[in-house]
């Protein structure tokens, strides 16, 4: 069909839906000979009569029967593509999102997602995978809606957003031995660590200190945080980790705790369960 035949379709479904030129013609709010006509040239584009006089009455031929259904979906999609999108009111939205994250995207912000999907958007449902070293592609074959990642690690061509900066924190157990000492650089590199490690890729505090020259020494690496937590809490292990996570851990589990933000370089703060102090040497922007 060309292009110009087009405006034919809503003329053809009315006559197929109404069966009769008259009903067509109130519907289409044209006059009945303006339709006549229309049905005329429709019959010799097609080759077919398409309704056909059956006593007082007009019946559809067997290819309009056929027709009938196939032209009344295509009008329907027509109509929808063309008209204007109806503002989006995520009240009514039904969608399941899937959402790749590491278990430190979930202890930061998951609580706070939660609370925002209940109250603005209570029928969406969120879907998490692991996250992974490529992301990004589960987002370009469709599988996936969203990526919560660090910086520089996506192609340029997706979208991206800063969600938000980090500060990261040394955590120990209440009782540790440091936790009464001045925490130099010194002490922090000989002390036993537990680094979070989920996707393959070296700690970019590790990256930092090599860079320096320097190194730590590593005893475990996990692939999650909550569980270099629980380690941190019952061992001589420091973790690094993002004063958020500690905090989102400390909010869940009475035995850990998160210091206030610090401007001195070695002020520690000890409560139940977990000491959380700054390192000596700030370490800006990274996560264990």
């Amino acid at each position: 069909m060309e292009s110009k035949d087009f405006a034919l379709l809503n003329t053809i479904d009315a006559l197929l839906q109404e069966g009769n030129v008259t009903r067509a013609a109130k519907r289409l709010g044209l006059s009945t000979p303006a339709t006549s006509h229309a049905l005329a040239r429709i019959r010799v584009r097609l080759g077919d009569p398409l309704l056909v006089r059956s006593g007082r009455s007009m019946r559809l031929t067997p290819r309009a029967e056929v027709l009938r259904p196939l032209i009344h979906t295509l009008v329907k999609d027509a109509t929808r593509v063309l008209s204007p999108q109806a503002p989006l009111d995520p009240r009514t939205l039904t969608r399941t999102f899937t959402l790749c994250a590491t278990d430190h995207a979930l202890l930061v912000l998951g609580p706070a997602l939660d609370r925002l999907l209940t109250t603005v958007a209570p029928q969406v449902s969120l879907r998490v995978l692991p996250s992974e070293a490529n992301d990004w592609t589960p987002l370009r074959d469709g599988t996936a809606d969203l990526s919560i990642c660090l910086p520089g690690t996506f192609p340029s061509e997706f979208r991206r957003q800063l969600l938000f900066h980090e500060r990261v924190v040394c955590v120990m157990r209440r009782g540790h031995s440091l936790a009464r000492r001045r925490l130099t650089l010194a002490r922090y590199l000989a002390a036993d660590h537990v680094v979070v490690a989920s996707l393959p890729h070296p700690s970019q505090v590790d990256v930092l200190l090599a860079s320096r020259g320097q190194e730590r020494r590593i005893r475990q690496t996990v692939p999650y945080f909550a569980t270099a937590l629980q380690l941190t809490a019952s061992s001589d292990q420091l973790l690094t980790v993002s004063e958020s996570a500690a905090r989102a851990m400390s909010a869940s589990c009475p035995w850990y705790c998160v210091s206030r933000r610090c401007t001195c370089r070695s002020t520690a703060c000890i409560c139940s369960g977990i000491h959380v102090s700054t390192t000596s040497r700030r370490i800006s922007g990274c996560a264990a």
